[in-house]
Formats: C-alpha cells, sequence, structure tokens
C-alpha cells in the first residue's frame, strides 16, 4: 500500500476496515468522484505503462453498496424502518417492524 494513490488507501479502508453504516456511502462517494483525475503510473519494466482508476467506479460503487447494507443488517438498524413507508420494501412483503 505505499505506492498507491491516497484515495484508494481511502476508498479501501472505508471499505475493508472500517464500519460505518450509515456514513459509508457519504464518505466513499468523495473520494470515487476523484478517481477519473486520477492515474496510477506504473514501473517502466511493467507491460502495462499507467492504470486508469475510473474503470472501477461502478464496481466500487456495487461494492459500497453492499458493504452498506451488510453492514445495516449485521446491526439490525434494518428494524428501524418503517416497511410500509419505506420506499426501500415497496416490493416485498409488509413486514412487522
Amino acid at each position: 500500500m505505499t505506492y498507491v494513490a491516497p484515495e484508494v488507501k481511502d476508498i479501501y479502508n472505508l471499505l475493508e476496515t472500517e464500519f460505518h453504516p450509515l456514513e459509508l456511502a457519504a464518505k466513499v462517494q468523495p473520494l470515487l468522484a476523484k478517481l477519473p483525475k486520477t492515474s496510477e503510473k506504473l514501473s517502466s519494466a511493467s507491460p502495462i505503462p499507467e492504470v486508469l482508476l475510473e474503470q472501477y467506479i461502478p464496481a466500487l460503487e456495487t461494492l459500497t453498496t453492499l458493504r452498506v447494507l451488510q453492514q445495516v443488517i449485521s446491526t439490525n438498524l434494518y428494524r428501524q424502518f418503517d416497511c410500509y413507508e419505506s420506499r426501500l420494501c415497496t416490493h416485498l412483503t409488509p413486514i412487522k417492524c
């Protein structure tokens, strides 16, 4: 991780080591916005001279969503939502929360 861009390092720490289910998406979003401007120059011995990090944004957005859901479920925060009123639950059979 010594040679990794700070944005990439921060995204990794947020997604893999920290636990902030209610703030995760808001913390990751500004870092993802910086990725198109960030590129990693590799060693001159590498057959690929530069890595464009923008190509990884859709996968990182998906991973962020999955991490948020995983963390919310593991803390039982989902019980705080009223499933009858939540737009997230409109496609589910209503349950008592």
